[in-house]
């Protein structure tokens, strides 16, 4: 089967893709150097990790029954110098929001087949609010990380794009401040961790794709999946016949009907067909129409 078109619980969510985004961005900007000699450097690249915890059960299943059982060792491997991201909040923008509504095309396989589906979609735009701690082991190591991030993120901009499953490529922008708390323990004992500490928030716009009448992804897959996998076509979230809402396939034309007035009077094909001719039958009927308003006239 193929690995492309395998769905997972955590596709369906673009403020978790946003993270991952978040994350990707930060792994590639946070490094510094250490000079081994003369004529060795040796590039030191900080991983970026999301915060994330659990209750003392699962925590025991997952670093001390699971690492038994597959023969690892039990212990702390939390990797220094790091770089640790929490999300403490999310708030819309709703000054910056200019267009509320436009049409966008989603892509999905459905069936083993392409479907090119057209909604009218809100991209919302929001600020995700992230708590950064980087973590080091020495003190040269605190100031080296601190001119990265000035250097790498702060004076720089920091554009990405989030891909969401066949919409497209979703702008987002990674700002950091001005201002970094330090943390450097004096006094400590034997049994405390000697931990140095740089303190700052990460600020990132992004937009959200909201969708008409409120439909979700995973609704929008559901609706696509009950389509004639036989038709061809565009497919548009519109009324039935019945004013129903619901996923079709079709253009704007969808069908037609032939009036049998019009194809008993349309003229012939002739060199004046563009000119003005009256159809077959109403030949009376147009002069009548122009000597009234020729007596109007006088």
């Amino acid at each position: 089967m193929d690995q492309y078109n395998q769905k997972y619980n955590k596709d369906n969510s673009f403020l978790r893709n946003i993270i991952v985004g978040t994350l990707a961005e930060m792994n590639k900007k946070i490094c510094y150097y250490n000079r081994l000699d003369n004529d060795t450097l040796e590039r030191v690249d900080v991983p970026c990790l999301f915060s994330t915890t659990g209750q003392e059960r699962f925590l025991a299943d997952e670093f001390v029954y699971d690492a038994i059982s597959n023969g690892k060792a039990i212990g702390n491997y939390e990797s220094v110098p790091r770089c640790v991201l929490n999300l403490n909040g999310m708030g819309v923008n709703a000054a910056e929001q200019t267009n509320k509504f436009i049409n966008t095309k989603i892509v999905r396989e459905v069936n083993g087949k392409l479907r090119t589906c057209y909604l009218m979609t809100c991209f919302l735009p929001v600020t995700l609010n992230f708590d950064t701690v980087v973590i080091c082991s020495n003190h040269l190591e605190l100031l080296k990380l601190t001119e990265a991030i000035v250097s790498r993120i702060y004076k720089n901009e920091n554009l990405f794009n989030i891909d969401f499953g066949g919409i497209g490529n979703v702008e987002a922008q990674l700002t950091v401040p001005a201002d970094y708390q330090h943390e450097r323990p004096t006094e400590f004992s034997v049994s405390e961790k000697k931990e140095f500490k740089i303190s700052f928030s990460i600020e990132v716009k992004s937009f959200i794709p909201c969708f008409e009448h409120g439909l979700s992804i995973d609704e929008i897959d559901d609706m696509l999946r009950g389509l004639d996998p036989n038709a061809d076509g565009f497919v548009e979230f519109r009324p039935n016949k019945y004013g129903k809402m619901e996923m079709r396939i079709g253009g704007v034309i969808a069908g037609y009907e032939i009036n049998e007035y019009c194809a008993d009077h349309i003229p012939e094909k002739s060199i004046t067909s563009n000119t003005i001719k009256p159809l077959k039958g109403t030949e009376d009927t147009l002069l009548d129409r122009r000597t009234n308003i020729d007596n109007n006239k006088k």
